[in-house]
């Protein structure tokens, strides 16, 4: 048997590590030319099959192959023999030349350890196969010893198994012998009182037979107990049985009856318009219970078309534009949104102020959108891209509520500071700007803006009227 690779040793001794062959990471895989006729493997040539290769074989490192390399291979060997498979298995021979390459010898080690074979040769064959070669038998020799001294120990243990048998066997065929010994003895005694030991002998038969049947009739009273026992224990799991049957079904009864008051409380509360009561009352309730009634009443509570979601904080706010496709909310999230009115699509968030938004409408063309703030001030915006137009301040309060005229060129205002305020809607500049209103002690002067912001220009703004 080859063991896989092979180099030529003179008759001097081994090759000079110069006259070596050059290693590298790949080993050789072709086997050398034969030249005149010399059939002797040449130095660096892989032999044998990959499976039972020692690394420093597969790898072509001819300077380490010596006698443990063949140990390897014997390891190998019995490796196969103790779980049926060689040390390295893959799908080709380039896998299991890889594996023999790299030493992965972890997984027959592990097959080693599953198989019931004696543990001392499963150690014997991990030693044989370690990566390491100092950590391998040195020679086939001392592995021949090894086994040698595993097959004496296993003759020693047959030997002293079949030592006990026959011991065993022995001891048994005395106990025999005995037994007869004693019993013709016994026999010997009988006939020597042959008269009074047989009507001894009759007497304790008598005896014999009327505590036998003494003790039959005690069985077949306690198995008569018995079986009324487990009658009466099947009786017993029938009633309890048909009490649990009754009980599931008042419970069921309850239930139901609960699920009724539960529906006409959950109606009541709708009725008092405790919507929040009436979703978790609804919500309360066993799925498998639930009727037209429930569906009637949940219906109840979302008879809404739209539900808008997007606000953070508290939506203080909320009105349609005059056409009625657009809603424009205002939040404590400091933000007012435009909402699309058929599908609830948010269209415009219009960011700026500061405080809570307290108030948010349309202009009558639904151009632009007014606002009303906590941060004291109202803002006017442009409805179609979101832009801040105007920024209304005089207000020394939270503005709660900012509306545009119906022609939307002016926006009143009304404030905690008690006041209202009449704004001029339309952007200018603000060197030129009035103020729109003024409020003194809850009294309200209005004034009309100069000419000069409009054209073609206005009439001379009257005197100021006063609104109590």
């Amino acid at each position: 048997m080859d063991w896989g690779l092979a180099k030529l040793l003179p008759s001097g001794g081994p090759m000079p590590a110069a006259s070596e062959p050059e290693l590298t990471d790949q080993p050789a895989t072709e086997i050398s030319s034969q030249r005149d006729g010399d059939l002797v493997t040449q130095a660096g040539s892989i032999l044998g099959t990959p499976a039972f290769m020692a690394p420093e074989q597969a790898q072509g490192a001819v300077h380490e192959i010596d006698e443990r390399s063949d140990v390897f291979g014997l390891g190998a060997v019995l490796c196969t023999i103790l779980t049926g498979q060689p040390p390295y298995t893959g799908p080709n021979s380039d896998s299991v030349r890889l594996k023999a390459i790299r030493g992965e010898t972890s997984v027959a080690l592990a097959r080693l350890d599953a198989c019931e074979a004696d543990p001392e040769l499963v150690a014997l064959c991990r030693r044989c196969l370690a990566i390491e070669r100092d950590a391998r038998p040195r020679h086939a020799g001392e592995v021949a010893q090894s086994v040698a001294a595993l097959l004496a120990a296993a003759e020693e243990r047959a030997r002293h198994a079949e030592l006990d048998r026959v011991r065993a066997e022995e001891q048994r065929k005395r106990r025999r012998v005995q037994r007869v010994l004693a019993g013709a003895a016994l026999l010997v005694l009988a006939l020597a009182v042959v008269g009074g030991g047989l009507v001894f002998y009759l007497h304790e038969a008598r005896v014999s037979n009327e505590r036998l049947a003494e003790e039959q009739k005690d069985a077949d009273r306690l198995r008569g107990i018995a079986d009324a026992g487990r009658v009466e224990e099947t009786r017993l799991r029938g009633i309890a049985d048909s009490a649990r049957a009754e009980a599931e079904r008042e419970r069921e009864k309850f239930e139901r009856f609960e699920y009724g008051r539960t529906m006409q409380v959950a109606h009541q509360e709708w009725r008092d318009n405790n919507v929040g009561a009436t979703v978790a009352l609804l919500e309360g309730t066993r799925p498998d219970l639930r009727g037209w009634e429930w569906r009637y009443v949940y219906k109840l509570c979302h008879l809404d078309l739209l539900t808008l979601k997007g606000h953070t904080g508290v939506v203080q706010s909320a009105s349609f534009s005059a056409d009625g496709t657009r809603i424009v909310t205002g939040s404590a999230d400091q933000t007012a949104k435009v909402w699309n009115a058929r599908t609830g699509r948010e269209v415009l968030t219009l960011k700026g102020h500061t405080g809570f938004v307290k108030s948010a409408s349309f202009s009558a063309d639904g151009t632009r959108v007014v606002t009303a703030s906590y941060d004291q001030t109202a803002k006017v915006w442009d409805a179609r891209t979101g832009a801040e137009v105007l920024t209304l301040k005089g207000h020394t309060g939270v503005v709660m509520s900012a509306s545009f005229s119906p022609d939307g060129t002016r926006v009143v205002t009304a404030s905690y500071d008690q006041t209202a305020r009449v704004w001029d809607a339309t952007p200018v500049s603000r060197e030129f700007r009035w103020p729109a209103a003024a409020a003194v002690a809850g009294t309200i002067v209005e004034w009309e803006s100069p000419p000069i912001r409009r054209e073609p220009p206005r009439e001379t703004a009257p005197p100021p009227r006063t609104a109590k």
